[in-house]
C-alpha cells in the first residue's frame, strides 16, 4: 500500500470550498424557506393569481377553517374537468373544501437536488404553496404541522392503472423528502381518489357496476 501525505495548503482549501458549498446550501433553503412561508400567508384569491393552474379552495389557510380540506392533484387538465364537475355537485361545501391542481407529466423527483432547483419546479412550487408546509422544517408534533397545513390532505385524483400508481409514487416521494417529519406526526397526509376505468351495465339497463 502506498500512502500519501495531502499538504496543508491543500487541505485547507477543500475544507474552505466544502464549508462555502455548506454555506451556500443553507442559504439557498433559507431563501426557499421564506417564499414558501410567505405564500402559506397568502389569501385564496392571490394564490390562484399566481399560480393559474390553482383551484384554492376558498377556505384553505383560513384560520379556524381547515378541517376537510382536500387538495386534489389530477393526471393534466382532463381529469382535472372530471374533478371540477364533482366539486360543482358539492356546490358551497366543493368550493369552500376543496382545492384542485392538473400536474402536467412527471412530478419532479428531489432526491439528490437542492431545494432552491426542486423550488424552480412550477409543479412542485405549485403543490408547496398551496400545502402551506416549510420544505425542511423540522415539525414536532401535530399541532405544528396543522399550524402550517392549508389542506387537511393531499389527495392523488388519479386512475387505477401504472400511471396513476406512478403519479401517487412521485407524490409520496415529493412528500417524504421535502418534509421528512410530517408524516410521522400526521400519517393521513396523503392519500388517494382511485377513478374507475371500466363500467359494467347489465344488459338490458338497471344495475350498472363500476371499477
Amino acid at each position: 500500500t502506498t500512502w500519501c501525505t495531502v499538504p496543508a495548503a491543500a487541505r485547507k482549501s477543500a475544507v474552505a470550498a466544502v464549508e462555502k458549498d455548506h454555506r451556500a446550501f443553507e442559504a439557498a433553503t433559507e431563501q426557499a424557506q421564506k417564499r414558501v412561508r410567505n405564500a402559506a400567508k397568502e389569501s385564496s384569491s392571490s394564490l390562484s393569481t399566481k399560480y393559474p393552474k390553482l383551484r384554492d379552495a376558498r377556505d384553505a389557510g383560513r384560520r379556524g377553517n381547515k378541517r376537510g380540506l382536500a387538495l386534489m392533484v389530477t393526471e393534466g387538465d382532463s381529469a382535472a374537468g372530471t374533478a371540477l364537475a364533482a366539486r360543482a355537485c358539492l356546490k358551497k361545501d366543493g368550493l369552500d373544501k376543496i382545492g384542485i391542481f392538473p400536474a402536467k407529466g412527471k412530478i419532479l423527483n428531489p432526491c439528490g437536488r437542492k431545494l432552491s432547483t426542486v423550488m424552480s419546479n412550477q409543479e412542485v412550487k405549485t403543490i408547496v404553496a398551496a400545502l402551506g408546509l416549510v420544505p425542511h422544517k423540522q415539525y414536532g408534533s401535530p399541532e405544528e404541522v396543522l399550524a402550517d397545513l392549508r389542506y387537511d390532505h393531499l389527495v392523488g385524483f388519479t386512475d387505477q392503472d401504472p400511471d396513476g400508481d406512478n403519479i401517487m409514487g412521485q407524490l409520496l416521494n415529493l412528500v417524504v423528502h421535502l418534509y421528512p417529519t410530517v408524516l410521522t406526526h400526521y400519517p393521513d397526509l396523503v392519500q388517494r381518489f382511485v377513478t374507475p376505468i371500466k363500467r359494467a351495465v347489465r344488459r338490458g339497463g338497471g344495475e350498472s357496476h363500476e371499477f
